[in-house]
């Protein structure tokens, strides 16, 4: 999807938000998105931090898409609401799926997904007392046609003593673990970049310190950068030598001067792992 594609659906998108000045609800049952707001708890207690999670259920066929849509689409934007005194800090979002539309990629997922958020309750909260959490959640839905979709949502909670686990399988089945920046995942010993500023082609090596497959790229969204060609090569020494040519818009300055990407990969376990850095432009 080309740049002006994509501001004239953002201004489509705005023109729907202006003509419903209701609060949005939740997707209609026969809609292909479903949303609702769940926890991974039954109860909260004092200062023990909890995970909350928008929970998109999706009908086969049908995708939405990761917070950079690749070459066509619209990203999910979910935006979480909680009383004062409790800390909310979302969680990068699960390892989206690569989807190919013709000569395009997409990216973004299929059957569901939970966008989560971290939740820390303060210390001096009473017991009994209930706690109402919101979220705000916008997606575009795609199969032969595209549906924008979007849902205001709310979840009542308890103050007690004791508490329990809840939504398991939910946020088993579509979540997935991604380190922020700040944490890098254990299987990782190193990561190295070299530019060829001739070719615009980024090298991305990353050295494992534990057996990895099925590892990919994810890159982020900039609206002056260009991102193509990405390959993965396994070397020797428990490396991955990852290449992906990167160019900048002749008419859009890039928002900094180096691209968050998402690393993503099956550790020994068979889990799916993934870590967000960044990268250089140039």
């Amino acid at each position: 999807m080309t740049r002006n594609f994509r501001f004239q659906f953002a201004v489509l998108l705005s023109l729907l938000s202006l003509s419903n000045t209701r609060a949005a609800e939740p997707a209609k049952n026969d809609a292909p998105v479903k949303a609702s707001l769940i926890a991974d708890i039954s109860n909260i207690r004092a200062g023990r931090p909890f995970t909350i999670g928008v929970l998109l259920e999706i009908e086969p066929g049908w995708h939405v898409y990761w917070t950079n849509p690749g070459d066509s689409g619209a990203p999910t934007v979910v935006k979480f609401t909680a009383p004062e005194g409790f800390v909310v800090t979302p969680d990068p979002f699960p390892i989206p799926h690569a989807f190919r539309q013709g000569k395009e990629t997409a990216y973004g997922y299929d059957r569901g997904v939970v966008l989560t958020a971290r939740v820390t309750p303060p210390m001096d909260i009473r017991i009994g007392a209930p706690v109402k959490f919101e979220a705000s959640v916008n997606w575009l839905s795609c199969k032969e046609a595209c549906i924008p979709g979007k849902a205001s949502l709310s979840l009542e909670m308890k103050v007690k003593d004791h508490t329990g686990p809840a939504s398991v399988d939910d946020f088993r089945r579509y979540g997935s673990i991604v380190s922020p920046i700040s944490a890098r995942p254990a299987d990782i010993g190193s990561v190295q970049t070299k530019m060829d500023a001739v070719k615009h082609v980024e090298t991305v090596t990353v050295h494992w310190k534990n057996p990895v497959n099925s590892i990919q790229l994810f890159p982020g969204a900039d609206e002056g950068v260009t991102v193509s060609q990405i390959s993965v090569k396994k070397t020797e020494n428990d490396s991955t030598d990852i290449t992906l040519k990167i160019e900048t818009a002749a008419d859009q300055k890039p928002a900094s001067d180096r691209l968050g990407v998402l690393i993503a990969w099956r550790d020994a376990e068979g889990h799916m792992l993934g870590w967000e850095t960044t990268v250089p432009i140039k």
